[in-house]
């Protein structure tokens, strides 16, 4: 180690070291000061932004660039409104085909792809705890009786929301090995308005309870299911009774003799108590108009 050239190091560190205390520390705080004023100087800024109002995006700004009108040409936005207009034209001509359809005799859709979503809301309603027993399922000798004839069947009661029909008899009209294989079941023609539900009645083999439909039915060949209590009967629906009601003009009967056909009375047993309906419901409901 060369102790000569420490030596010279450290006395040319002296030379340029400031003589003075005072000198020494005036370069330590120009030092201090300088990291200080960068200190102030983030500081500022940090309690600018914390102050600051805060500027939220507009909503225009949150859209995706495909969706901003500003954004798009005039090509795009173009081909945007003739896309609009179309699929309103075909949603508006499907609805007038699925109100046609409801009023026609002729069978909708398929019948397997009926077959099995009724299956699986029997299933769904099944796991629920709802069961059902069905004399058509075990051949009741009344019900063998009937088989191969063209009957018109009323059944009671309507019920809340026709669970029985719906779920557990929809299986049957689409069914060549059931007794009510191409049985049409006259349902409110307002319900072939809600889209999805009207098609899957469609599936089940409903039509809209119109007295020209269900004479279009029969004079087709065809047995039809009627509700003569309908709206009425559904909005009067009490589980701690059993009732059932009758249209003042007896329409499906006078139907039944112009064609000839034997009116058939079932009873879905358990459709009311299968909802608790309070007192305030049942009163709110007769206010409505039948």
């Amino acid at each position: 180690m060369d102790c000569s050239r420490c030596a010279t190091w450290g006395q040319d560190m002296l030379r340029s070291w400031p003589s003075s205390p005072a000198g020494r520390w005036s370069l330590a705080s120009t030092r201090a000061s300088s990291s200080e004023s960068l200190v102030t100087a983030a500081a500022s800024r940090e309690h600018h932004d914390l102050t600051a109002p805060i500027k939220r995006p507009s909503f225009k700004a949150c859209l995706p660039t495909m969706f901003r009108c500003g954004s798009l040409s005039p090509e795009r936005r173009r081909l945007l409104v003739l896309a609009a207009i179309i699929s309103c034209m075909l949603a508006v001509a499907w609805s007038r085909r699925v109100r046609q359809a409801s009023r026609s005799p002729a069978k909708w859709g398929s019948g397997r792809l009926a077959l099995g979503i009724s299956s699986v809301m029997a299933a769904a309603f099944r796991w629920l705890g709802i069961t059902a027993r069905n004399d058509i399922l075990e051949k009741a000798p009344h019900v063998l009786a009937l088989e191969g004839r063209q009957v018109l069947a009323c059944w009671h009661p309507h019920g809340l929301y026709t669970v029985a029909p719906l779920v557990f008899d929809s299986t049957h009209p689409r069914n060549k090995n059931s007794p009510i294989y191409s049985f049409a079941t006259a349902v409110a023609s307002v319900v072939f308005q809600v889209p999805i539900f009207r098609e899957l009645l469609l599936l089940f083999d409903c039509r809209a309870a119109d007295s020209k439909v269900i004479d279009g039915l029969l004079h087709s060949g065809r047995s039809v299911f009627v509700c003569p209590g309908g709206i009425h009967e559904q909005l009067e629906t009490d589980p701690e009774q059993e009732q059932i009601f009758f249209p003042p003009q007896l329409g499906f009967v006078r139907q039944a003799i112009k064609h000839g056909v034997p009116l058939v009375p079932t009873y879905n047993i358990g459709e009311n108590q299968l909802y608790d309906v309070p007192q305030w419901s049942r009163a709110a409901s007769r206010c409505l108009p039948k």
